[in-house]
């Protein structure tokens, strides 16, 4: 981005009149690779929002004359926050009243097909607190979870060279053995120290997907990669009556193009979304996969209980 740019986007934040509505501001959840950008990108499109694209990020979360530092936050893409002292609780808390008074002039790169210079509503990003999203609805906001396979995911992130975000958990046993029993502690630290490199990512998909999947009461609508690009309509729709979206129209024209995060994407895969080819976009990770990582990637899922997805179908199993 050039400083011209910058500067520009500077003046716009400080341009918005932001005031509350009726309507509850938007926790939007997600893994990193896994959707968020592209619905992001339609959310963000919606008269009056305004979207924050990961105020929680080690890079964002501050505000001026204070940086926040949240406990076992690591830099990087393998940054998470999940146990929270009661402090940094209170910190977070009025971090979120500030953004919800649109005091705190952060924004992200999501397209729009306008600037919201009056904004009444807002969506947050949330890429690496899943674990933290009941206390987001305590602060009276609706929870979109979006799920993505995780095998397609992990193999993008692997793609990528990010780091094993599930080191991170593994890390705080006292944390984990509230939600996970001693054999699967035990089975997640052998994954890190023996299993494959692709283990090891659907490990870390299972630690930042398990709470709003298995624990949290608060998920207001929840939302699988795989429906909204292979159905898009109905399940558009489906936004818009849970969250009280109106313009469904530029949703569905957004979802037909690249999204931000797609110059992380492969050529092929570009192509594919620009093409509407729905089953090549959904199915090229099945190609990836031999048997024998299909077979140790579904240990991983079983051992922790997650049946939504397998490593032998593309589309999730509900």
């Amino acid at each position: 981005m050039t400083y011209i740019q910058t500067t520009a986007r500077s003046i716009k934040r400080n341009l918005v009149n932001y005031r509350q509505g009726a309507l509850p501001n938007i926790a939007l959840i997600a893994a990193v690779r896994g959707g968020s950008t592209l619905l992001g990108d339609m959310l963000a499109a919606q008269k009056g929002m305004w979207f924050f694209d990961e105020p929680f990020a080690h890079r964002h979360m501050q505000w001026p004359g204070k940086r926040m530092q949240l406990s076992h936050e690591k830099t990087g893409e393998s940054s998470r926050f999940f146990d929270l002292t009661e402090a940094e609780k209170k910190e977070v808390i009025q971090y979120m009243h500030l953004l919800n008074q649109g005091a705190v002039r952060t924004t992200g790169t999501a397209r729009r097909t306008h600037f919201p210079f009056r904004a009444d509503r807002a969506c947050l990003k949330i890429l690496r607190g899943a674990w933290l999203i009941d206390m987001f609805a305590e602060q009276g906001m609706q929870i979109l979870f979006l799920i993505r396979h995780p095998a397609a995911q992990s193999l993008s992130v692997m793609r990528l060279n990010w780091q094993c975000a599930a080191a991170i958990y593994f890390d705080r046993p006292d944390f984990l053995i509230r939600y996970f029993s001693n054999d699967q502690i035990e089975y997640g630290k052998k994954i890190l120290a023996e299993g494959t490199d692709f283990q090891r990512a659907v490990l870390s998909w299972v630690c930042d997907m398990s709470y709003p999947l298995r624990f949290s009461k608060n998920v207001s609508c929840q939302l699988f990669y795989e429906h909204l690009i292979d159905q898009p309509k109905p399940w558009i729709e489906h936004l818009c009556t849970k969250l009280g979206l109106q313009d469904d129209e530029i949703m569905a024209q957004i979802l037909s193009k690249p999204s931000g995060s797609s110059k992380m994407s492969t050529s092929d895969i570009t192509k594919a979304i620009t093409a509407g080819d729905s089953r090549l976009l959904l199915q090229k990770w099945c190609n990836k996969l031999d048997d024998s990582d299909r077979k140790a990637g579904q240990e991983v899922l079983e051992h922790f209980d997650i049946d939504c997805y397998t490593m032998y179908d593309a589309m999730p199993n509900v």
